[in-house]
């Protein structure tokens, strides 16, 4: 899961900042986007818990 977390990351960072970043002048776009995908990993981490008492 980190793993996967983590590379996910890396391509949203990659195409935010190459989209969003030429298009809109917007060069700090890369570090937006992936902190926003990093966020909503945790929030659907959490709210998704497996019931790890059995």
């Amino acid at each position: 899961m980190e793993i996967r977390a983590f590379f996910i990351t890396v391509i949203i960072g990659f195409l935010g900042a190459s989209i969003f970043g030429n298009w809109l002048n917007w060069p700090d776009a890369g570090a937006v986007f992936s902190i926003a995908a990093v966020g909503s990993m945790i929030l659907w981490a959490i709210k998704h818990q497996k019931d790890e008492d059995n």
